[in-house]
């Protein structure tokens, strides 16, 4: 998953045009929570949809995703830019469907 403000960020500090979605090889992206920087294994992103309290899915993050130099194509220095907000790498704990506009939450693990 990536965090549109992440990305936004990065675009405006290198004075380039936003990376399309898809750009940065996300599966999910998501806005609210910031850059993702702050992530750490074992905290939960919950997708919940509208109306409902449940979450229709769930994921575990696992890492931080390091930029590749695959994003240099919009700007040389977008790697550095990105590094530490460029995205967390999920296993699915509970599969459902994600609809634009559904809440995402994030859940805290205990953490030493």
């Amino acid at each position: 998953i990536v965090g549109l403000e992440g990305a936004v960020a990065a675009c405006e500090r290198l004075d380039v045009p936003l990376i399309p979605v898809g750009g940065l090889g996300e599966n999910l992206l998501i806005e609210g929570l910031g850059d993702l920087g702050d992530i750490e294994p074992g905290d939960l992103v919950r997708i919940v949809p509208e109306g409902v309290t449940l979450p229709a899915v769930v994921l575990v993050a696992r890492k931080q995703n390091e930029p590749c130099a695959n994003l240099r194509i919009y700007h040389r220095l977008m790697p550095k830019e990105l590094f530490g907000k460029r995205g967390v790498i999920c296993t699915v704990e509970k599969e459902g469907t994600v609809h634009a506009g559904d809440r995402v939450d994030l859940v805290r693990a205990p953490h030493d």
